[in-house]
């Protein structure tokens, strides 16, 4: 569903707090989420996993 789009039987106020709610919950999680990186060890293997995976994809791209 679209954020303009609200859903029949609910009025703007329900889908604003939900959209806050969800919100909220999001920022929960990534606040959580990033808290990995605040340990150098996860944080180094989280960067080697990254670059490990993107390494076949920068070799593939032709220089110019």
């Amino acid at each position: 569903m679209m954020s303009s789009e609200i859903q029949a039987g609910t009025s703007p106020s329900d889908e604003a707090s939900r959209e806050e709610k969800d919100r909220f919950l999001f920022n929960r999680i990534a606040r959580q989420y990033a808290r990995k990186d605040w340990a150098r060890s996860t944080s180094l293997v989280r960067k080697s996993d990254t670059v490990s995976s993107i390494q076949p994809l920068i070799a593939d791209v032709p220089s110019f």
